[in-house]
């Protein structure tokens, strides 16, 4: 995984440092050994697809962004990424009633 280890390794970095994490943050909010997010950031080792999906929950962005298939909603406002990443979580038909509730409460707004 080299070329997505790069990837990924990128995204950590910049991920934890916007965030303003330490490797032990993330080590508690991944469930990740520190020594091993440290290998990973330092390019030693490459993820796996258990650390990908720690990864990707503890950042709270699917997979593909840590591998940079799809764009991070950086310009999102804290409290925008966090409602995203809740919603991620949720089963379809919860994210389909909650998108529903949504767009009514958008159009009462505009009437």
């Amino acid at each position: 995984m080299s070329g997505k280890g790069d990837v990924v390794r990128s995204f950590v970095r910049a991920e934890r440092e916007r965030r303003g994490w330490s490797l032990r943050r993330l080590a508690r909010e991944s469930d990740i050994h520190v020594s091993a997010l440290s290998r990973l950031e330092s390019g030693e080792s490459d993820p796996t697809m258990t650390v990908l999906d720690r990864l990707s929950r503890a950042f709270g962005v699917p997979v593909i962004v840590l591998l940079g298939e799809e764009s991070h909603p950086s310009d999102l406002s804290a409290e925008e990424q966090e409602l995203l990443s809740h919603y991620r979580t949720l089963p379809d038909g919860d994210r389909r009633e909650i998108l529903g509730i949504v767009k009514g409460l958008t159009i009462s707004r505009r009437a």
